[in-house]
């Protein structure tokens, strides 16, 4: 843009000379007419031809380095020192931190540990205790049992015994039955004397009739010893021991034993 400004200058220059002339020649006195043809001027456009000029890449400039400054070794020691140190007692710190947190974890676990050991005994003992209570409990119910066992077998041997005196009592009466039954059936021998007696054995069946009798002990007098015999024969069975319960007639007249013994024999 910059080629074509002289061009331009000398057109605008030729024009302005024109207007000018034609402004004074317009407005000049009339006393004297003069007639002259202007000279044409002719502006005539000069291209000036646009010279190539080298491309210049634009380049950022670099920013100079700013120069450094200065540094004091001794400074620069003793805040590498300062550094290492609050580095170091960073360190220290976090280390306590962990020790304290860890010191921590071991008492809080002693602690549990301790707890959890203390609830399991204090559960043994409680479970000992209960074990006591309930042994103790046992003990005396075991002991209450005893005495009533006790109770129960001294009452069932006071019975026995005296169930047993009763079945004797009443075993001797019938007895004294068999006793009449079979003196009164006996024919007295011309030999027997006072103080004779024989020991029979007798053996009944519940009605109370004789299957068996024998001389267990004899008198030393033969004929009085068989004259016993023949009176237990004579009087062949004896009816009333069918009103005795069983238990007296098996433990006292199944097989017993007749002491005869009569009380009329001459010296």
């Amino acid at each position: 843009m910059q080629s074509y400004w002289p061009a331009i200058f000398v057109s605008l220059l030729g024009h302005a000379s024109v207007i000018v002339f034609a402004l004074w020649g317009w407005s000049a006195p009339e006393n004297k007419v003069v007639s002259k043809k202007p000279d044409n001027i002719q502006a005539t456009l000069v291209k000036l031809e646009e010279k190539a000029k080298p491309v210049v890449k634009k380049t950022t400039p670099k920013p100079k380095p700013k120069p450094k400054p200065k540094v004091d070794k001794a400074k620069k020691a003793l805040e590498e020192k300062k550094r290492l140190e609050k580095k170091l007692a960073e360190k220290k710190r976090i280390e306590k931190e962990k020790a304290e947190i860890e010191r921590n974890n071991q008492l809080a676990k002693k602690k549990a540990e301790e707890m959890a050991k203390k609830a399991a005994e204090e559960k043994k003992k409680e479970q000992e205790r209960l074990r006591k209570e309930e042994l103790l409990k046992e003990l005396k119910l075991e002991r209450q049992r005893e005495l009533e066992r006790e109770v129960a077998a001294e009452k069932a041997r006071l019975a026995a015994e005296q169930q047993a005196a009763n079945d004797e009592e009443l075993a001797q009466s019938y007895n004294h039955i068999i006793d009449e039954r079979v003196t009164a059936n006996w024919s007295r021998p011309p030999s027997a004397r006072n103080n004779m007696v024989t020991l029979l054995r007798i053996q009944l069946v519940p009605t109370g009739e004789v299957i068996a009798v024998n001389v267990i002990q004899s008198s030393g007098n033969t004929a009085f010893d068989r004259s016993a015999i023949r009176a237990v024969k004579k009087a062949a069975r004896f009816p009333e021991l069918q009103e005795l319960p069983s238990r007296v007639f098996e433990k006292h007249f199944r097989i017993f034993n007749l002491l005869f013994e009569p009380k009329d024999l001459r010296q």
